[in-house]
């Protein structure tokens, strides 16, 4: 199906770009890929995730680019989308306290068809031996606690292409994490921006990793 110029998905991001940036390279007239694209989350797809997820993990073990599969469908700039892509990039940032490695970040990113995307949440909390966690979106300060302690976590995802970039916080919903382990990190999450609302999952496989001593931050 091609999209008439102006009305596409390339079209929309070149709009939220020149909004918030000033400026977009061109007016894009491009077919809609997401008609093909399958929202791997769902309870039906489970078995294609697992087998998609392998195979990233067998490159990935064998020293291939995979970090990690995501898959999310919903709603941003007020234009539907649906993406099932691959991490090229894992960074996981963690905090050494009394000698334990907490997550106070993760950022993955990737390629869906009409942009870069990056996937951000900070102030995760949680050591290396945790089981499944529950946290909450916020924006903002976090309301009361202590950071890296609490239920809370902040979250943003960002788009890039043509050499322009806008990013957006999520202002409410929940991440489930189901594995955090210091190479690994997996689970659900649910991101609301304003009328805009993306629901996903992930499984990362860490390719660039920090560790700072809590006094340093």
């Amino acid at each position: 199906m091609t999209v008439p110029r102006g009305s596409g998905p390339a079209f929309w991001l070149c709009a939220a770009l020149t909004l918030l940036l000033g400026g977009c390279s061109s007016a894009l007239d491009a077919p809609s890929v997401y008609e093909s694209e399958v929202y791997l989350c769902a309870p039906d797809q489970a078995d294609r995730w697992r087998v998609e997820l392998q195979h990233c993990r067998d490159e990935y073990e064998g020293g291939g680019s995979c970090g990690g599969l995501v898959s999310f469908t919903g709603r941003l700039y007020e234009q539907p989308l649906t993406i099932d892509s691959r991490f090229d990039v894992a960074r996981f940032e963690d905090v050494l306290r009394d000698g334990v490695r907490i997550r106070n970040e993760m950022k993955v990113s990737g390629i869906g068809p009409y942009f870069r995307f990056r996937v951000r949440l900070w102030e995760v909390g949680g050591d290396m031996s945790e089981g499944e966690r529950s946290l909450q979106v916020i924006a903002g300060q976090t309301p009361g606690g202590e950071l890296l302690s609490d239920s809370f976590v902040r979250a943003s995802i960002r788009l890039s292409a043509s050499g322009q970039s806008v990013e957006s916080s999520a202002v409410a919903g929940n991440v489930f994490l189901s594995l955090q382990v210091v190479n690994e990190q997996a689970g659900t999450f649910h991101f609301e921006f304003g009328q805009d609302v993306i629901d996903g999952c992930f499984h990362a496989f860490l390719t660039e990793y920090s560790l700072t001593a809590a006094d340093a931050l």
